[in-house]
Parts: C-alpha cells; structure tokens; sequence
C-alpha cells in the first residue's frame, strides 16, 4: 500500500514498526521519524528526525524529485553508534 502523511506541528512522534515494505510521503516537520524492526521504507521523509533501528532500510523516491529540489537527502547532523 502507498499513502501521503501530512503531520500538524502538534504531530511530534512517528513510529513504524514491522517487517513489511511501505511505499508512502510523510510530511511531518515537527516529527522525530523512527522505523523498528525489519521495515523497508520506499518513497519520502521530512521530519525533525529520523531514526533507523535494527535492519530498517530506506529508499529514497528519486521520481520525486523530478520537478523539484536537485539535492535528494540532506543529512544535517547524525550519530555513529
């Protein structure tokens, strides 16, 4: 399945959590983003944060950005664990 999140700035939390493929655009500037587990995410993230745990993978939609900024991720700060 695929969808479009928009978050309210009162969104200040998701979690994804599972061993399944998800294929969406989440919007939620306010949002520290954590995906658990064995997830394998597909598509777009804007958040205050996004965290990966265990074998949570991510793949960047670059369709989306046909039209649109020409830098696909921008990494602000991270942590090396």
């Amino acid at each position: 399945d695929s969808f479009i999140y928009y978050g309210l700035s009162t969104n200040t939390r998701i979690d994804i959590v599972g061993d399944n493929a998800l294929t969406a655009a989440l919007y939620a500037p306010s949002a520290d983003i954590t995906f658990n587990g064995d997830s394998e995410f597909y598509g777009s993230v804007v958040g205050r944060s996004a965290t990966l745990n265990g074998s949570s993978s991510f793949h960047s939609d670059e369709s989306l950005f046909a039209d649109g900024p020409k830098r696909m991720v921008v990494v602000e700060t991270w942590d090396e664990i």
